[in-house]
């Protein structure tokens, strides 16, 4: 089975597909978190010049005509490449020769998807400015909101949040930011979720909710933060399983307890 039927495999629980889905696309990206995009085969010097931040080097490139908007053989601009890597100069030269921001590369990822990845809330903010649409999801459905979640980048998420990101837009199979960063234990992120209204409720592909997710992950802080905002502990999801079912230590007795009836 390929990464790609795994992550779609209706058997396969949310919890980790959840997972699956996202470490795929990284992959898919070309943009994991910490790592620098393959150029190996890029030969346009302006592609070049825009993922090393060689600001001189765009500006004169710039000025001999050369297009902004030209895509390497993983269909990504100068402008994505100088995303991902974080040059919030070099990005904000490329915005001002008119470089189109929502162009999408061949997993669907714009620029502002590839900053939020490292969490780049500068670029983010720069990005956003000149007309970046926060909802865009990649080709398995996967919003910048929601790749900002599983990261954990609180100040990606806080910005992405303050320019229209859906909160509660989920994947093709439901993951929803809340959900995301329940799951993975990244509690800051998960209070500006609640802060900013997401639904605790909401249900997944498989009818798990966030707190599910918390419980399963066996974070009592984010699973306490859950249900005291309001979070149903009696919620089942499509197998007839309640959070307090999906604690997997049932020596997590902090856990066991807030989550019984």
């Amino acid at each position: 089975m390929t990464p790609v039927a795994l992550a779609k495999n209706p058997t396969l629980p949310l919890r980790m597909h959840a997972l699956v889905l996202s470490l795929l696309i990284l992959l898919a990206s070309g943009c994991a978190s910490g790592s620098r995009p393959n150029t190996a085969n890029d030969t346009e010097p302006l592609h070049m010049a825009a993922v090393r931040g060689k600001n001189d080097a765009v500006k004169t490139l710039l000025a001999q005509g050369i297009s902004f908007d030209a895509t390497n053989s993983q269909g990504q601009t100068p402008l994505y490449l100088a995303s991902v890597t974080g040059h919030t100069e070099t990005v904000a030269l490329l915005l001002a020769a008119g470089a189109s921001v929502n162009i999408r590369d061949n997993a669907g990822a714009t620029s502002l998807f590839a900053a939020t990845v490292n969490g780049y809330s500068e670029v983010l903010a720069i990005l956003l400015k000149h007309g970046a649409d926060p909802n865009i999801a990649n080709q398995l459905g996967v919003t910048p909101l929601i790749m900002a979640s599983f990261e954990g980048h609180e100040k990606a998420v806080e910005v992405l949040l303050l320019h229209g990101a859906a909160i509660d837009e989920g994947d093709g199979n439901g993951v929803t930011p809340l959900y995301m960063a329940a799951m993975m234990g990244h509690e800051p992120v998960a209070r500006l979720m609640v802060k900013h209204g997401a639904d605790l409720n909401r249900r997944t592909r498989d009818g798990s909710t966030p707190l599910h997710a918390a419980a399963h992950a066996g974070n009592a802080a984010i699973s306490r933060l859950l249900v005291e905002q309001g979070a149903d502990r009696n919620i089942k999801d499509n197998d007839g399983d309640t959070p307090l079912d999906s604690v997997k230590d049932r020596h997590n007795r902090e856990l066991v307890n807030l989550l019984s009836p």
